[in-house]
């Protein structure tokens, strides 16, 4: 049963915080497509540290699992951890975050602060315009730490909320599929629906 939506539009479930084994997971980006869809996701974001190797990859997964699999990058730089989705090249992060924010958002990309204020990587970095996205419900949360909701609300309304698991494998401590990002999308754009804001958050696909 799908969720209400207006004419065109449609609510997709997906997880926008998922790594394979191009950086800290352990499994293939196949591998990780299939489990999402057994969880009951319309789409995952897989997003591996500082490379774009897992690009070639997304095509074939999608077509064995049979949902959508959006390839992203996760710039992780000393001033915090960035999802860039819908930019097609490597974000090289050794230049000025201004610069490559400057060149994703002209190439349409959206940009997403991952767990903004986690103790080792919370999102301190400068930028000419806020970002795009704040993951404001990352892997585990309790529900009761309310800094993740504070930093997004300071943000502004111009910053839309999203959530991710940060999984990496079966044997990490956060679940895939928990949280669920839902977009409202106009067809199958998941990347239109993030850039234009239009998201929500739960607990899971229940």
């Amino acid at each position: 049963e799908r969720l209400p939506a207006p004419v065109g539009f449609e609510w997709l479930a997906g997880d926008l915080h998922v790594h394979s084994e191009h950086s800290d997971g352990t499994e293939t980006v196949a591998a990780v497509a299939l489990r999402a869809a057994r969880a009951g996701l319309d789409f995952v974001v897989v997003g591996d540290f500082n490379t774009v190797s897992h690009f070639r990859d997304v095509d074939e997964a999608a077509g064995r699992s049979g949902i959508r699999v959006i390839p992203a990058q996760t710039v992780a730089i000393d001033t915090g951890h960035a999802l860039v989705v819908g930019s097609p090249d490597w974000v090289d992060l050794r230049i000025e975050p201004a610069v490559w924010a400057a060149e994703v958002w002209a190439r349409g990309g959206v940009i997403s602060a991952n767990h903004p204020v986690k103790a080792d990587s919370g999102w301190i970095c400068p930028l000419p315009r806020p970002v795009d996205l704040a993951e404001i419900w990352s892997g585990n949360w309790d529900r009761r730490h309310r800094a993740p909701l504070a930093w997004w609300m300071a943000a502004g309304e111009s910053v839309a909320p999203v959530g991710g698991s940060g999984w990496t494998g079966q044997d990490g401590s956060v679940e895939l599929a928990s949280p669920v990002t839902w977009v409202l999308a106009e067809g199958d754009d998941v990347l239109g629906a993030l850039r234009a804001g239009r998201t929500a958050v739960s607990a899971s696909v229940d």
